[in-house]
């Protein structure tokens, strides 16, 4: 008389345990949508916040023609890369915060910022924040 199993084993490709980026990256865009909320100055210049901030994968598409053009001449056509350089910079506590909470040490992004006929990519590596 042998030992029968009665449940049906489950296949999964990684390990139960493990986090996968792609799976919370709806829980990075709400994140993400609730800094702009509370940020006055991008709340009161981006006219269509769907459209404004989009991510796939580990890209986030920061679309800068959003913003009303009284906000992109003062802030953004002075120095493009530079603004690009400090909207990362603005956003990183926000991602690091997101790592921590899905318990990933750091992960890499893809900035990819719009603005009329130009466009900027950056790459940015941010490290979890740590308690």
């Amino acid at each position: 008389m042998g030992y029968q199993r009665n449940y049906r084993a489950i296949t999964s490709e990684r390990p139960y345990w493990q986090n996968d980026y792609n799976d919370v990256t709806a829980l990075l865009h709400e994140k993400l949508q609730n800094f702009i909320r509370l940020n006055a100055r991008l709340r009161e210049n981006i006219d269509r916040k769907s459209k404004f901030l989009q991510i796939r994968n580990s890209e986030i598409y920061i679309n800068l023609n959003e913003l009303k053009p009284q906000y992109q001449f003062k802030f953004i056509i002075v120095d493009f890369q530079k603004y690009c350089d400090n909207f990362i910079a603005v956003l990183e506590p926000v991602f690091a915060s997101f790592l921590s909470e899905i318990q990933h040490d750091a992960h890499s992004f893809i900035f990819k910022f719009s603005l009329g006929p130009d466009n900027c990519v950056k790459y940015k590596t941010i490290m979890a924040a740590r308690p």
